[in-house]
């Protein structure tokens, strides 16, 4: 899979675009759903370090792993961020989601479940300028599934 490179403010921007035109809103804290089904639209990784990094991600969905894959995510340049879309065949129904990421003996672990009710959900793994690795997500609705 290509890696590539984008501004910090391009990412950020971006991200930020997404929600706005999904309605939804940006978190890293969340709710406790009563269903917790969720669908996960799009997955990335980037790093907002001079490092480059090896990491590990796993997302599970309804208690089955189905996806576990290492990405070599190089480092922000000249401002670039580092970073990496995910290629993954992810789940068109909402269910169950749990994503975890471990890079250089840091880890961090997202339950979508926890967080969002029969949702369509865009996350970010982000390794931040200090190595600790953080989730970002984007609510997009509920249009990704369904009859809507």
């Amino acid at each position: 899979m290509p890696s590539y490179h984008v501004g910090r403010r391009e990412a950020l921007g971006a991200f930020g675009g997404l929600l706005v035109t999904s309605s939804g809103c940006l978190s890293t804290v969340g709710f406790r759903s009563e269903n917790g089904g969720v669908v996960v639209t799009r997955l990335s990784i980037e790093n907002d370090t001079e490092n480059s990094y090896d990491v590990l991600l796993e997302l599970t969905a309804d208690g089955d792993r189905i996806h576990s894959d290492r990405y070599a995510i190089g480092p922000r340049d000249d401002g670039a961020l580092g970073g990496q879309v995910v290629d993954a065949d992810l789940p068109g129904e909402p269910g169950p989601v749990v994503i975890r990421a471990e890079t250089d003996g840091r880890s961090a672990e997202i339950d979508l479940t926890d967080r969002y009710d029969d949702r369509c959900v865009a996350v970010q793994t982000w390794i931040e300028s200090d190595g600790e690795l953080t989730f970002w997500t984007a609510d997009q609705g509920t249009g990704c599934y369904g009859d809507d």
